[in-house]
């Protein structure tokens, strides 16, 4: 047995309630507690309205500070094509393709690009040569290393190293003392 609601032109069924208590909004084979097709569901209560889909251990919810997800392993799992892709630890590890994440930010098995339209660095590993990459992530782009907001040392995108100086004209250009064994030079 059902319990059909039926409103408007010609009285179409707007939702059913099922002999085994499931609701169903826009179907009429709910195949759970609350189930909705073809619509959306908002919940609105001024500004401290909530939304919690719990079971014993695990549970999602939204309210006016912003949305969780929580589990009995304290870990945020994010999946795409049912594998999980990035996960945040409960020690704020963040890892991709990883799941047991070591530091802040762990990427496993690739590279990691920080970069706007035109300028940015990549971060890899040279896969079997045991060593890790800084590149450039554009092509004419210049490598530049800094302390305290001022470029130290600085690889033009030619390959000329410059020390001291923004624009290297020499294979290795050093705008200073440089310090050879016990003496300056």
């Amino acid at each position: 047995e059902v319990m059909k609601f039926s409103v408007g032109s010609g009285f179409p069924e707007r939702m059913r309630i099922t002999s085994t208590g499931n609701v169903g909004i826009g179907t009429t084979s709910p195949g759970n507690k609350l189930h909705v097709s073809g619509g959306e569901i908002q919940v609105v209560n001024g500004s401290s309205g909530k939304l919690l889909l719990q079971n014993s251990t695990n549970y999602v919810y939204g309210d006016q500070n912003g949305v969780g997800i929580f589990n009995a392993n304290d870990n945020l799992r994010l999946y795409t094509v049912g594998s999980e892709r990035m996960r945040i630890t409960s020690a704020g590890n963040v890892g991709i393709g990883t799941t047991a994440p070591t530091t802040k930010l762990y990427v496993y098995n690739g590279e990691a690009t920080i970069a706007s339209a035109t300028d940015g660095v990549k971060l890899s590993y040279s896969n079997g040569n045991s060593s890790g990459i800084i590149d450039t992530a554009f092509s004419d782009n210049n490598l530049e290393f800094r302390t305290n907001g001022t470029a130290k040392m600085w690889i033009a995108n030619g390959g000329n190293v410059g020390i001291g100086t923004t624009g290297p004209s020499q294979p290795l250009e050093v705008h200073s003392t440089i310090k050879i064994g016990e003496s300056g030079v």
